[in-house]
C-alpha cells in the first residue's frame, strides 16, 4: 500500500513539474526532485577510500521568462550528498582492532541556485536549455551512520572506540 502511494505522489509531482515548466512569457513555478550519484573529493580524499552512494534533491524552483529564449530561475531545495566508506576498523583505545563495517557520510544542504537560462527551442516537442549562475548551500546536518559492524568483542565502551582508515 505504501509503495501504491509512494508512485501515484511521484507520477503527480512528475506531471505537475512537467506541466508547470512548460515554456511560456512571465513567471512560472515548479516542482523539481530526483536521485543523483554522490561522492566525497579533496585533498587527502583517494578514490579508494570512498565509494559512490545514491543521493536525492527536491525542492521548488522559480523561473521569469524574458522571452521565449531567456529567462532566470531561482528557488530552494534540499540535497542529500555525502558518500560511503566500505574499509572501517574499529578498535579500542589501545590501537587493537576490534571489528570492521561500513561508514556512510551524510551531508544535508539547503541550496539556494541562481541561474539565467538560454531555451533553445528544436520544433514544437523538442528543445534543450543550458543554465549558468552560482548558489548558496547551508550544511544543517551532518551524520555518519555505520553498518554491518563486527566486532570481535562481546560489549564494548562506545566512548572509547576510535574508527580508522584501513591501509592495505
Amino acid at each position: 500500500m505504501k509503495f501504491l502511494i509512494k508512485g501515484i505522489l511521484i507520477a503527480t509531482l512528475t506531471l505537475a513539474s512537467t506541466i508547470m515548466n512548460a515554456q511560456q512569457k512571465g513567471l512560472s513555478i515548479g516542482i523539481e526532485t530526483g536521485p543523483g550519484l554522490r561522492r566525497l573529493y579533496g585533498s587527502g580524499i583517494s578514490d579508494s577510500d570512498f565509494n559512490a552512494g545514491i543521493g536525492f534533491a527536491g525542492g521548488f524552483a522559480l523561473q521569469y521568462s524574458f522571452t521565449d529564449m531567456f529567462s532566470i530561475r531561482t528557488g530552494a531545495s534540499y540535497d542529500l550528498k555525502g558518500a560511503v566508506n566500505r574499509d572501517i576498523i574499529f578498535t579500542d583505545n589501545t590501537g587493537n582492532e576490534v571489528g570492521e563495517g561500513i561508514a556512510r557520510s551524510n551531508f544535508h544542504y539547503i541550496t539556494l541556485p541562481v541561474m539565467f537560462r538560454a531555451t533553445f527551442s528544436v520544433n514544437k516537442i523538442f528543445s534543450f536549455y543550458g543554465n549558468i549562475g552560482l548558489y548558496s548551500a547551508y550544511l544543517f546536518k551532518q551524520e555518519t551512520k555505520f553498518k554491518d559492524v563486527e566486532l570481535e568483542q562481546n560489549s564494548f565502551d562506545k566512548e572509547i572506540i576510535k574508527v580508522n582508515e584501513r591501509v592495505d
